[in-house]
Protein backbone atom coordinates (compact mmCIF):
# COMPACT_ATOMS: atom_id res chain seq x y z
CA UNK A 1 0.00 0.00 0.00
CA UNK A 2 1.11 3.56 -0.72
CA UNK A 3 1.11 6.09 2.11
CA UNK A 4 0.97 9.79 1.28
CA UNK A 5 2.94 11.65 3.96
CA UNK A 6 1.57 15.18 4.20
CA UNK A 7 3.00 17.84 6.52
CA UNK A 8 1.03 21.07 6.39
CA UNK A 9 0.72 24.31 8.30
CA UNK A 10 -2.15 26.77 8.19
CA UNK A 11 -3.13 25.88 4.63
CA UNK A 12 -6.40 23.94 4.85
CA UNK A 13 -7.60 25.10 1.42
CA UNK A 14 -4.38 23.87 -0.15
CA UNK A 15 -4.97 20.61 1.67
CA UNK A 16 -8.50 20.35 0.24
CA UNK A 17 -7.14 20.87 -3.29
CA UNK A 18 -4.44 18.25 -2.68
CA UNK A 19 -6.83 15.67 -1.28
CA UNK A 20 -9.44 16.23 -3.97
CA UNK A 21 -6.80 15.74 -6.66
CA UNK A 22 -5.41 12.63 -4.98
CA UNK A 23 -8.84 11.03 -4.76
CA UNK A 24 -9.71 11.85 -8.38
CA UNK A 25 -6.49 10.50 -9.88
CA UNK A 26 -5.25 7.68 -7.62
CA UNK A 27 -6.68 4.67 -9.44
CA UNK A 28 -6.46 2.57 -6.28
CA UNK A 29 -6.52 2.71 -2.48
CA UNK A 30 -3.94 4.67 -0.51
CA UNK A 31 -3.29 5.81 3.05
CA UNK A 32 -3.01 9.46 4.09
CA UNK A 33 -0.88 10.55 7.06
CA UNK A 34 -1.33 14.24 7.92
CA UNK A 35 1.36 15.74 10.16
CA UNK A 36 0.41 19.02 11.86
CA UNK A 37 2.23 21.14 14.41
CA UNK A 38 1.00 21.17 17.99
CA UNK A 39 0.26 24.88 17.55
CA UNK A 40 -1.43 24.52 14.14
CA UNK A 41 -3.88 27.47 13.90
CA UNK A 42 -6.65 25.49 12.13
CA UNK A 43 -6.48 21.79 13.10
CA UNK A 44 -10.25 21.29 13.00
CA UNK A 45 -10.42 22.63 9.45
CA UNK A 46 -8.15 19.78 8.29
CA UNK A 47 -10.27 17.18 10.09
CA UNK A 48 -13.43 18.63 8.58
CA UNK A 49 -11.99 18.44 5.06
CA UNK A 50 -11.09 14.76 5.47
CA UNK A 51 -14.71 14.04 6.47
CA UNK A 52 -15.82 15.45 3.09
CA UNK A 53 -14.15 12.48 1.37
CA UNK A 54 -16.10 9.48 2.60
CA UNK A 55 -14.24 7.05 0.33
CA UNK A 56 -10.96 7.80 2.12
CA UNK A 57 -10.90 5.17 4.85
CA UNK A 58 -7.22 5.07 5.83
CA UNK A 59 -6.21 8.40 7.36
CA UNK A 60 -4.09 9.27 10.38
CA UNK A 61 -3.65 12.68 11.97
CA UNK A 62 -0.33 13.15 13.73
CA UNK A 63 0.64 16.20 15.76
CA UNK A 64 4.05 17.09 17.13
CA UNK A 65 6.41 19.97 17.91
CA UNK A 66 6.78 22.73 15.33
CA UNK A 67 9.67 21.62 13.19
CA UNK A 68 10.87 21.31 9.60
CA UNK A 69 9.99 19.09 6.66
CA UNK A 70 12.60 16.36 7.13
CA UNK A 71 11.46 15.75 10.70
CA UNK A 72 7.75 15.91 9.78
CA UNK A 73 8.10 13.39 6.93
CA UNK A 74 10.09 11.01 9.11
CA UNK A 75 7.53 11.35 11.94
CA UNK A 76 4.78 10.46 9.46
CA UNK A 77 6.72 7.49 8.05
CA UNK A 78 7.06 6.03 11.55
CA UNK A 79 3.29 5.72 11.97
CA UNK A 80 2.37 4.95 8.35
CA UNK A 81 0.99 1.51 7.51
CA UNK A 82 2.06 1.35 3.87
CA UNK A 83 5.19 -0.17 2.38
CA UNK A 84 5.77 2.75 0.00
CA UNK A 85 5.94 6.38 1.13
CA UNK A 86 5.26 9.36 -1.13
CA UNK A 87 6.64 12.51 0.53
CA UNK A 88 4.08 15.19 -0.24
CA UNK A 89 3.43 18.81 0.64
CA UNK A 90 0.46 21.14 0.53
CA UNK A 91 1.54 22.91 -2.67
CA UNK A 92 1.11 19.78 -4.79
CA UNK A 93 -1.42 19.03 -7.51
CA UNK A 94 -1.56 15.66 -9.30
CA UNK A 95 -1.00 15.64 -13.05
CA UNK A 96 -1.26 11.92 -13.89
CA UNK A 97 -4.06 9.40 -13.49
CA UNK A 98 -3.70 5.95 -11.94
CA UNK A 99 -0.57 6.80 -9.99
CA UNK A 100 -1.22 4.06 -7.42
CA UNK A 101 -0.75 1.18 -9.92
CA UNK A 102 2.09 3.09 -11.62
CA UNK A 103 4.03 3.33 -8.35
CA UNK A 104 3.32 -0.29 -7.48
CA UNK A 105 4.66 -1.40 -10.89
CA UNK A 106 7.76 0.77 -10.49
CA UNK A 107 8.79 -0.83 -7.19
CA UNK A 108 7.77 -4.32 -8.29
CA UNK A 109 10.08 -3.99 -11.30
CA UNK A 110 13.07 -2.27 -9.68
CA UNK A 111 12.97 -3.40 -6.04
CA UNK A 112 12.87 -1.35 -2.86
CA UNK A 113 16.16 0.54 -3.15
CA UNK A 114 15.14 3.04 -5.80
CA UNK A 115 13.55 6.48 -5.69
CA UNK A 116 10.52 7.56 -7.69
CA UNK A 117 8.84 10.87 -8.19
CA UNK A 118 8.68 13.65 -10.72
CA UNK A 119 7.57 17.24 -10.98
CA UNK A 120 6.35 17.86 -14.50
CA UNK A 121 7.87 21.35 -14.37
CA UNK A 122 11.33 20.16 -13.31
CA UNK A 123 14.26 19.27 -15.47
CA UNK A 124 15.65 15.76 -15.82
CA UNK A 125 18.18 16.35 -13.05
CA UNK A 126 15.66 17.31 -10.39
CA UNK A 127 12.43 16.13 -8.89
CA UNK A 128 10.39 16.99 -5.85
CA UNK A 129 8.26 14.88 -3.53
CA UNK A 130 10.30 11.64 -3.68
CA UNK A 131 8.75 8.19 -3.36
CA UNK A 132 10.65 5.84 -1.01
CA UNK A 133 10.17 2.28 0.16
CA UNK A 134 9.75 1.34 3.80
CA UNK A 135 12.98 -0.68 3.45
CA UNK A 136 14.89 2.48 2.43
CA UNK A 137 13.57 4.46 5.40
CA UNK A 138 14.12 1.60 7.86
CA UNK A 139 17.70 1.09 6.68
CA UNK A 140 18.76 4.75 6.69
CA UNK A 141 16.67 5.65 9.74
CA UNK A 142 14.95 8.61 8.08
CA UNK A 143 13.36 9.98 4.94
CA UNK A 144 16.31 12.35 4.82
CA UNK A 145 18.43 13.59 7.74
CA UNK A 146 16.60 15.15 10.65
CA UNK A 147 17.12 18.86 11.08
CA UNK A 148 17.87 19.39 7.38
CA UNK A 149 15.55 22.05 6.04
CA UNK A 150 14.49 23.20 2.65
CA UNK A 151 14.34 22.10 -0.95
CA UNK A 152 17.73 20.43 -0.68
CA UNK A 153 16.01 17.47 0.99
CA UNK A 154 14.86 16.35 -2.45
CA UNK A 155 18.40 16.87 -3.76
CA UNK A 156 19.77 14.76 -0.90
CA UNK A 157 17.59 11.79 -1.82
CA UNK A 158 18.28 12.25 -5.54
CA UNK A 159 22.06 12.29 -5.01
CA UNK A 160 21.91 9.13 -2.93
CA UNK A 161 19.73 7.42 -5.54
CA UNK A 162 22.12 8.38 -8.35
CA UNK A 163 24.98 6.73 -6.48
CA UNK A 164 23.29 3.32 -6.29
CA UNK A 165 23.79 0.38 -8.68
CA UNK A 166 21.18 0.44 -11.44
CA UNK A 167 19.72 3.63 -10.01
CA UNK A 168 16.23 4.79 -10.85
CA UNK A 169 14.84 8.12 -9.83
CA UNK A 170 11.87 8.61 -12.11
CA UNK A 171 8.52 6.91 -11.80
CA UNK A 172 6.64 7.17 -15.08
CA UNK A 173 2.95 7.64 -14.43
CA UNK A 174 3.30 9.38 -11.05
CA UNK A 175 3.75 13.07 -11.71
CA UNK A 176 2.81 16.18 -9.81
CA UNK A 177 3.15 19.92 -10.14
CA UNK A 178 4.02 22.22 -7.27
CA UNK A 179 2.03 25.45 -7.15
CA UNK A 180 4.79 27.04 -5.11
CA UNK A 181 5.17 30.59 -3.90
CA UNK A 182 8.87 30.39 -4.74
CA UNK A 183 7.86 29.96 -8.41
CA UNK A 184 5.27 32.72 -8.29
CA UNK A 185 2.41 30.23 -8.50
CA UNK A 186 0.98 30.92 -5.03
CA UNK A 187 0.86 33.81 -2.55
CA UNK A 188 3.84 34.29 -0.23
CA UNK A 189 2.09 33.47 3.03
CA UNK A 190 3.52 33.30 6.56
CA UNK A 191 4.45 29.62 6.17
CA UNK A 192 6.51 30.46 3.09
CA UNK A 193 8.27 33.52 4.53
CA UNK A 194 9.18 31.73 7.77
CA UNK A 195 10.70 28.88 5.80
CA UNK A 196 12.70 31.25 3.60
CA UNK A 197 14.06 32.98 6.68
CA UNK A 198 15.16 29.65 8.18
CA UNK A 199 16.95 28.70 4.99
CA UNK A 200 18.85 32.00 4.86
CA UNK A 201 19.85 31.72 8.50
CA UNK A 202 20.95 28.10 8.04
CA UNK A 203 22.88 28.86 4.81
CA UNK A 204 21.33 25.73 3.38
CA UNK A 205 23.44 25.40 0.23
CA UNK A 206 26.68 25.50 2.20
CA UNK A 207 25.29 23.02 4.73
CA UNK A 208 24.28 20.66 1.92
CA UNK A 209 27.78 20.72 0.45
CA UNK A 210 29.42 20.18 3.84
CA UNK A 211 27.47 16.97 4.47
CA UNK A 212 28.44 15.10 1.31
CA UNK A 213 30.20 12.51 3.48
CA UNK A 214 26.82 11.55 4.98
CA UNK A 215 25.33 10.97 1.54
CA UNK A 216 28.36 8.84 0.64
CA UNK A 217 27.77 6.82 3.80
CA UNK A 218 24.11 6.27 2.89
CA UNK A 219 25.07 5.18 -0.63
CA UNK A 220 27.47 2.60 0.83
CA UNK A 221 24.84 1.33 3.27
CA UNK A 222 22.16 0.95 0.59
CA UNK A 223 24.59 -0.53 -1.96
CA UNK A 224 25.65 -3.22 0.49
CA UNK A 225 22.01 -4.15 1.05
CA UNK A 226 21.33 -4.24 -2.70
CA UNK A 227 24.29 -6.57 -3.26
CA UNK A 228 23.28 -8.82 -0.35
CA UNK A 229 19.69 -9.02 -1.61
CA UNK A 230 20.89 -9.92 -5.11
CA UNK A 231 22.99 -12.78 -3.72
CA UNK A 232 20.02 -14.16 -1.80
CA UNK A 233 17.83 -14.11 -4.87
Amino acid sequence: MISLLMPSRNRPENFRRFLSGAMETAGGPFELVVRLDNNEPQPHAYESIVREFEALSLVTFLQGPRTILSDCWTDAARVARGDIFWLQDDEVTFTSDDWVPAIERFFAEHGPYVVGGADEGAGEGHFCCPILSREWVDLTGHTYPLGFDGDFGDCWIRDVALGLPGHRYRCVGATIKQLAAASGLAPKDATFTERQTRQREQNISQLFASREWERTKEIALLTAEIIASAKLS
